[in-house]
């Protein structure tokens, strides 16, 4: 069982029920919720991927310099030490 609270949905527990025989999925599945709610519920997931997908995009084209400086030396040399990344990332 899941649980999460969501400001749209509010605190949610689905648990998805199928019965299996011999590990075998069989019969027909239990809706934990409504077609409305597995709706909503559909769409905040999408909101929450698209927000996090604009969140990564974001750092990854900041720190694109330091990315492709990192990425060029380890086609060179295959390995980076800690202390020799830890002294990339602060130039």
């Amino acid at each position: 069982m899941r649980r999460k609270t969501n400001e749209y949905l509010g605190p949610v527990s689905f648990d998805s029920v199928c019965p299996l025989f011999l590990e075998i999925p069989w019969g027909q599945q239990q809706k934990d919720c409504s077609e409305e709610s597995s709706m909503k519920i559909d769409k905040e997931i999408k909101n929450i991927l698209m927000e996090s997908y604009e969140e990564v995009h974001s750092i990854l084209n900041k720190r694109r310099g330091h990315i492709e400086k990192i990425a060029h030396i380890l086609l060179e040399r295959e390995s980076l030490e800690g202390g020799e990344l830890e002294k990339l990332l602060q130039e």
